[in-house]
């Protein structure tokens, strides 16, 4: 193979693909339906609360009222995100720019940017910065799977910017990813491998997503 061979496969846009009728067109007119019924409010109950900001709305049940508190809302915004870029509809941007409008009003109320809807959140992660991790695997340092959770929430950003146009979703996605930084920036190699048993998601491909994006925006070659 050539040293610099030229990648002739490219992904092209959701607004590109349009589904006929069937059953697959069936399929995404129900969830389109049921994406509009969800109330963002009701997402972001929690995340509210650990802001200090009065919810608006009642909490859904389920994992939302559990430790994987918050991990939903990520889906659904990418799921809107992914919606509007298939049928510029606009009541799915009308959901994600509002949703990145919270989240950026709950850094604002938290300036270490930090964002998240799972109990206990502070403690977990003040323990983990100082080095003191315990995992059995799902858990980190009692808490379900944290990593996996916020994982979702910036999947969601990136969506939210790359799908649904949404400039200021990067900022917060920077933001919530600087904090990131302070809290492991300490931690040694094998203090990140015993942290890294706990379950991750994809923040690995969303990190590097978020460094990728941030160096084309400054106009630098990555």
């Amino acid at each position: 193979m050539p040293p610099h061979s030229r990648i002739k496969a490219q992904p092209f846009p959701l607004s590109e693909v349009r589904l006929k009728a069937g059953p697959f067109k069936q399929q995404n007119e129900v969830c389109a339906d049921y994406l509009l019924k969800v109330e963002p409010d009701r997402l972001l109950h929690s995340f509210r609360k650990h802001a200090n900001l009065q919810p608006k709305g009642e909490p859904y049940g389920g994992w939302e009222a559990l430790g994987l508190a918050g991990h939903s809302l990520g889906h659904y915004l990418t799921a809107c995100a992914q919606q509007y870029a298939g049928d510029a509809n606009p009541r799915f941007k009308e959901k994600v720019d509002y949703i990145v409008a919270e989240l950026a009003e709950f850094q604002t109320n938290r300036p270490d940017g930090y964002i998240a809807a799972m109990p206990d959140g502070d403690r977990v992660w003040a323990e983990v910065k100082q080095g003191n991790i315990r995992t059995a695997g799902f858990d980190l340092n009692d808490l379900w799977a944290p990593w996996y959770t916020h994982h979702k929430v910036l999947a969601g950003l990136l969506d939210a910017h790359g799908l649904a146009d949404n400039r200021a979703a990067i900022e917060v996605a920077r933001k919530f990813a600087d904090w990131m930084i302070d809290i492991t920036k300490d931690l040694t190699p094998e203090q990140w491998e015993q942290m890294l048993a706990c379950e991750y998601g994809g923040m690995n491909d969303s990190l590097a997503e978020l460094y990728f994006r941030s160096k084309v925006a400054a106009g630098e070659r990555c």
